[in-house]
């Protein structure tokens, strides 16, 4: 360890302190959370924590100071934004990204954070499609329909069989729609449309 001298001399005689050691202290900055998944439309809270940090013995305090508001931001997307209270948000899905945060601590000048990725996913999307998509009958001949609602949250796309809770348009004259099922009523129709209706979302065949 290095101990400062301080030598004082009185009446003819010299005395000599050792001072306690006092480590030389920097700062570090860390930025979280460093990897993320932002949903579209949503937004995510970014924070700056200044940490003590021993250069001799390479010892980072586990406890620091939260600074996000006095720093700036460096982001290599200008659709991915950070206010200046550190909220993370985007004008663009399907998008990704880096951030860093920078502030000056005196005396040690401008100190940099981490850099985070961010990955923007994609936006939610809704549709509701008839199956089969085209259809062929005969009078009396009686074949499966169904009605599936598709959903995609945050790119992954599921969907759920909504043939008995959606609702039918038809030309109930000539098809009947019943459990699952379509039959024909009458031959030699040339064309008649089926409309499904769901969760304000429409398919026609």
């Amino acid at each position: 360890e290095k101990h400062i001298p301080v030598v004082e001399v009185k009446d003819n005689t010299v005395t000599v302190t050792i001072n306690p050691y006092v480590p030389e202290i920097s700062y570090v900055l860390e930025l979280t959370p460093k990897n993320i998944e932002l949903p579209f439309g949503e937004t995510e809270q970014l924070t700056v924590t200044k940490y003590e940090y021993i250069e001799e013995s390479g010892v980072v305090a586990d406890v620091g100071d939260d600074i996000t508001e006095q720093c700036s931001w460096i982001i290599n997307n200008d659709k991915i934004q950070v206010s200046d209270k550190g909220v993370l948000s985007s004008t663009e899905d399907n998008i990704n990204g880096t951030i860093q945060a920078t502030c000056e601590i005196l005396p040690f000048g401008q100190l940099y954070t981490n850099i985070i990725s961010v990955n923007v996913l994609p936006k939610n999307t809704y549709r509701l499609l008839i199956y089969p998509q085209e259809l062929i009958l005969e009078k009396d001949y009686t074949v499966p329909i169904e009605c599936r609602y598709y959903s995609t949250i945050n790119g992954v796309e599921t969907y759920e069989v909504c043939t008995d809770t959606c609702i039918w348009e038809y030309d109930n004259s000539i098809l009947k729609i019943e459990n699952g099922n379509i039959t024909a009523l009458k031959s030699n129709i040339a064309n008649t449309t089926i409309t499904a209706t769901y969760e304000g979302l429409t398919d026609t065949i």
